[in-house]
């Protein structure tokens, strides 16, 4: 039991991966406000290399970036048993085909750009239910 005033938060390592550099910024600062440790990647293959060398609470993902998609790199990380942490799509598209997809690619939540505060933690909480 954490007696100390300041709340321990249940998320202390994040994975953002994202070709953008503001969404990774953006993404950044909102975590880091939350107390939260954050790694970047610039696409799914480094993604996939960081799943195996680092361990993470949450993976925020982009669903469309080069070299290598969210879906698939998250589809790998599920397959080669990389990370169990949940994955959060991060997407432009808000259509129900998109969100189908993230799911059978083992994705557990979704959030649009672009990215804002309340609907992450929002995003963040309703995972950690």
């Amino acid at each position: 039991m954490n007696h100390s005033n300041q709340e321990t938060p249940l998320v202390t390592r994040v994975l953002v991966v994202d070709d953008s550099k503001v969404n990774q910024m953006i993404c950044k600062k909102y975590l880091e406000k939350m107390h939260v440790q954050v790694d970047i990647a610039d696409n799914g293959k480094l993604a996939i290399s960081k799943c195996r060398d680092n361990a993470y609470n949450m993976i925020i993902m982009d669903m469309e970036m080069p070299l290598l998609g969210g879906i698939d790199a998250t589809r790998i990380i599920r397959e080669k048993s990389l990370s169990f942490a949940p994955v959060i799509a991060l997407t432009g598209n808000n259509d129900a085909q998109s969100r189908q997809q993230c799911k059978l690619a083992g994705m557990n939540g979704f959030i649009t750009k672009p990215i804002n505060k309340e609907a992450l933690e929002r995003e963040i909480g309703k995972i950690l239910k």
